[in-house]
């Protein structure tokens, strides 16, 4: 009997690898799918107190004498050359603000992952496939979310999966300006601004639903100014509709990488909303 079933004993649970929340996780990270036994996995708690290499160096040091002895000659220079590359990428990386992480690395194959985690794991490693159980059973908890941020011209779609926010599309539309000049063309004029507000949500939702049959995603989380939002909702088709589980407060007006970080912190909190009843 292999170590994985029995970490699938130990949950008191078969694990059915595929299901619809990691198939979505598998298609944003495909190279996990596709790595062959070569591969170190790695699964890490995060230093609350922040980031400090001499910390992670001493626990990888441990997990790595304490499991080397079980393998192989051909395991042993695997897991030796994988974690030195894994030493590099979390002294770049320095993980932090989150509870923690798993990280995939096969140099063969250019594999370099890390995927922040909603939750603490105890610390694990391991050579060969990619070990995907513990995230299957936290997606089967935690399901990955569409994240639209979204005013009348313009917006951004995100996947929001485990503790990471993932870019997908960035769409921009017609410019929506509502003349301020009166006379008998300004109601012509508002109804072209709506027309043109209406077109561009429009170009969203099928961005929105092509991103669904992708991903395959349970829940949509939706952004923006309320009006933005609710005429958004309004042109979604009644599928889509009912997958809208909520709203978030996040703004096109925030740059990129500070937007990414508010998508995260707010769908945690979410997320333990929901996991606290």
């Amino acid at each position: 009997m292999d170590r994985r079933t029995n970490f699938q004993e130990a949950w008191g649970m078969t694990i059915k690898l595929h299901t619809k929340p990691l198939i979505t996780l598998l298609k944003l990270q495909p190279q996990l799918e596709t790595a062959d036994e070569r591969t170190l996995s790695l699964y890490l708690p995060v230093r609350a107190e922040g980031f400090d290499a001499a910390h992670y160096d001493l626990l990888l040091n441990h997990l790595a004498a304490e499991y080397k002895g079980r393998l192989d000659e051909k395991q042993a220079k695997v897991l030796q050359s994988e974690l030195a590359r894994l030493r590099t990428h979390l002294k770049l990386v320095r993980p932090a603000g989150g509870p923690g992480i798993a990280a995939f690395s096969n140099e063969s194959l250019g594999l370099q992952s890390l995927i922040r985690l909603p939750e603490s794991v105890p610390p694990r490693i391991e050579v060969g496939r990619p070990l995907l159980e513990p995230l299957e059973l936290m997606l089967r908890r935690l399901p990955p979310s569409l994240v639209v941020v979204v005013d009348k011209r313009e917006a951004r779609i995100f996947a929001s999966i485990l503790g990471e926010v993932i870019p997908l599309q960035h769409v921009t539309g017609q410019s929506v300006r509502h003349s301020r000049a009166g006379g008998t063309s300004a109601p012509s004029n508002q109804r072209k601004a709506e027309n043109r507000a209406r077109a561009n949500l429009k170009r969203v939702v099928e961005m929105i639903d092509k991103e669904v049959k992708n991903g395959e995603f349970d829940r949509i989380l939706v952004s923006g100014p309320g009006e933005a939002r609710a005429e958004l909702i309004h042109e979604l088709p009644k599928p889509l509709e009912r997958l809208v589980a909520g709203h978030l407060s996040a703004s096109l007006d925030t740059p990129p990488g500070k937007l990414m970080v508010d998508i995260r912190e707010q769908v945690a909190v979410i997320s333990r909303r929901e996991e606290a009843g």
